[in-house]
């Protein structure tokens, strides 16, 4: 009869194989993302109404960086106005970080 052999490992070399594991099924590719959709264009102007006079009013759109700076400017004036030379020191050291003059461009 022939010997069986035993699941279980008897000797020191075969205790510290790892068994062998079967290779993963290879995997579909991941189907491809649809295109992201185009984001419309910000129109160059705003048209509004004024609500006590009625006038049509159009006021050209500005960039996020633009309406900042111009409200530093507007803050600085305030500060000027009101003799707080600290804080339109503080002002001028933002309006300078972002490239710009106290004075309108």
């Amino acid at each position: 009869m022939a010997a069986r052999k035993s699941a279980v490992p008897s000797t020191p070399s075969e205790q510290n194989q790892t068994p062998e594991e079967p290779e993963a099924p290879e995997q579909e590719p991941m189907p491809e993302e649809p295109p992201a959709p185009e984001e419309p264009e910000a129109p160059e102007a705003e048209t509004a109404a004024n609500v006590r006079t009625g006038e049509i009013v159009v006021t050209p759109r500005t960039s996020l960086e633009a309406a900042y700076v111009d409200a530093l400017r507007r803050e600085r004036a305030g500060y000027v106005t009101y003799g707080r030379e600290d804080r339109v020191a503080t002002v001028d050291a933002e309006l300078k970080r972002w490239g710009a003059t106290a004075e309108t461009d």
